[in-house]
């Protein structure tokens, strides 16, 4: 089984001209050039995408062919389906749940599910804290003693 999100742009769409035209549909949205993400992989535009905070609508996108699709009506064995399927995997919700929603629903998911993961920064906890400070103490000792230690 074929990881999509990790595959290289360049390979899936060169076997699919409907992946081709979805990248092209998604970089249109955000204004960038398509051609620069041919070497890296889906995952890395979405989470660019995300760490930019850029807004993703069918407004934004010239012509749009595979964004405004509904999920019900893709091919079972096609890409945008199963790329579709993958992004919706770590979100715990299934692909079912998205049929008379369009394909950038699915996208827009995965970005509010990227975004909550990226951009949560953790406290550290009280014990943290306390390691952490013996740590410092404990090199301040050492370099004020090693001359005369």
């Amino acid at each position: 089984m074929t990881n999509y999100l990790e595959a290289q742009i360049a390979d899936l769409a060169a076997r699919d001209e409907d992946f081709k035209s979805l990248i092209r549909e998604l970089c249109d949205g955000v204004s960038w050039n398509s051609a620069e993400f041919y070497g890296q992989s889906l995952a890395t535009l979405l989470v660019r995408i995300v760490q930019e905070d850029k807004a993703l609508t069918i407004q934004h996108v010239p012509l749009p062919r595979i964004l405004p699709m509904r999920v019900n009506k893709l091919n079972y064995g096609s890409i945008i389906y199963c790329v579709c399927n993958e992004l919706l995997r770590p979100t715990n919700k299934r692909i079912e749940a998205f049929d008379n929603r369009n394909v950038l629903a699915v996208i827009n998911e995965r970005r509010r599910f990227l975004r909550s993961t990226l951009l949560r920064q953790r406290k550290p906890r009280k014990s943290q804290l306390k390691h952490q400070h013996t740590t410092d103490l404990i090199k301040r000792a050492r370099e004020t003693r090693g001359i005369w230690g």
